[in-house]
């Protein structure tokens, strides 16, 4: 049995598990690791366990990521979402992270947003730029709002980032809304000469 004794070991033993099971790429191993990020009580050996299940292409180790979006932890929502940046994130759960209370949950969504394709991505997005928050994961919550809504060049996304243009306090907070809107001018521009 590839966790025997778990249980009795501290959080380093309980660590060093988690990571041999890492080196192990059988069926054995991942439900290991799901049965340790789906029951273990400290938050850093969870977090480890779920990172862990990031990495594996098992369906069921996706499955587990997802229900762990639905953590008590704030820190396990968001390893969650980021483990499934390596694993294959769905849209429906990275608008749950992007709903989600905490903004560090948030931030982790909104990195999961730029994995997911431009279509799909319209409208997380468009709910990215609707952040009410303030602080420094607000700001790279927005920073890669309008990132991802100048990658996109989508018209649908126009009307918050002038609602948020109409809200800014400063000019750096204008000229990082005007980004996105610049570049989809140029596009049209561009494509009208063609």
């Amino acid at each position: 049995d590839l966790i025997s004794g778990y249980a009795n070991r501290g959080d380093d033993g309980r660590s060093e598990i988690i990571r041999t099971l890492m080196g192990h790429l059988s069926e054995e191993a991942t439900a290991a690791l799901i049965e340790i990020a789906t029951t273990e009580s400290t938050v850093k050996v969870k977090k480890l366990a779920v990172r862990a299940l990031g990495y594996r292409r098992q369906k069921e180790a996706t499955e587990a990521l997802e229900n762990l979006v639905d953590d008590s932890s704030s820190e396990i929502r968001a390893s969650a979402l980021m483990a499934l940046r390596n694993a294959g994130v769905r849209v429906e759960i990275v608008a749950k992270g992007l709903a989600d209370p905490d903004p560090v949950v948030r931030e982790a969504a909104g990195q999961c947003v730029e994995l997911l394709p431009a279509e799909a991505a319209v409208p997380l997005v468009a709910q990215m730029l609707k952040e009410e928050s303030r602080g420094a994961v607000h700001e790279k919550i927005l920073d890669r709002a309008f990132t991802l809504a100048a990658r996109c060049r989508d018209a649908k996304l126009v009307p918050a980032i002038m609602a948020h243009l109409r809200k800014a306090r400063s000019n750096s907070q204008r000229l990082r809304a005007l980004n996105p809107l610049l570049l989809m001018r140029i596009q049209e521009s561009a494509l009208a000469l063609i």
